[in-house]
């Protein structure tokens, strides 16, 4: 069952294409692993997924439709600085998307932009009047296309990520087990990274109270 429908401006026929590929590997009983958001960073092992037709693009899908997959075929999703540019509000929806596609103990994992962070150093960088620590900071909160020419709108952020924040909406798409922790792995790298998995506690039957009911007395 195929839940996506081909993305206007993308090419429908190499996007069949693309799913009738992912679904000979499900039906010979493979569990895939995604990349969302694959920009030009291929990972081994890995199925690529983009907007735009990139050399790690396996599937060129727009992330805000549901993804062209069954339920329950996914081991793993990556998304490696993807969540931040798709609109806040939307968030929550294509989560639950992911949820679905993932198997129990499935894994999502990946990274955004630590909005707060990065807040806190571009108005420090204001105050000094470091006009080249502040074109930095906007691409960090804002995406390359705030202040790159050659960057495409499709590079720009939609939505700024505190650990809180973030953790609430992962926890809003479902997921039951959720870890964010700080990073920053370079000088102008301030990073949220986050687990999430499906499925650790299973859903059990409630033994919900019963209401007794009381014999009427005979009218006299």
């Amino acid at each position: 069952r195929i839940v996506g429908t081909a993305i206007m401006g993308l090419d429908p026929v190499e996007t069949l294409r693309a799913v009738r590929d992912i679904y000979k590997a499900i039906e010979a009983g493979k569990k895939l692993k995604l990349n969302l958001g694959a920009g030009e960073q291929r990972y081994k092992g890995y199925t690529g997924v983009d907007i735009r037709s990139t050399p790690a693009c396996d599937l060129q899908h727009d992330l805000l439709e549901p993804l062209p997959l069954p339920d329950n075929c996914v081991s793993h999703i990556f998304c490696s600085h993807t969540l931040e540019h798709l609109p806040g509000h939307r968030a929550p929806f294509v989560l639950r998307d992911w949820f679905r596609v993932l198997t129990n103990n499935g894994i999502l994992w990946g990274y955004v932009p630590d909005g707060e962070a990065a807040c806190a150093l571009w108005l420090e960088a204001v105050k000094n009047e470091d006009e080249w620590s502040q074109k930095r900071l906007t691409d960090v909160l804002l995406g390359g296309y705030a202040t790159d020419p050659l960057a495409t709108p499709e590079q720009a952020h939609k939505m700024l990520y505190s650990a809180a924040i973030l953790r609430d909406v992962l926890t809003s798409g479902g997921f039951q087990v959720v870890v964010v922790n700080k990073g920053h792995p370079g000088r102008w790298d301030w990073r949220l990274e986050f687990y999430a998995v499906k499925g650790i506690y299973p859903e059990v039957v409630l033994a919900e109270p019963q209401l007794a009911t009381v014999a009427e007395e005979p009218t006299p």
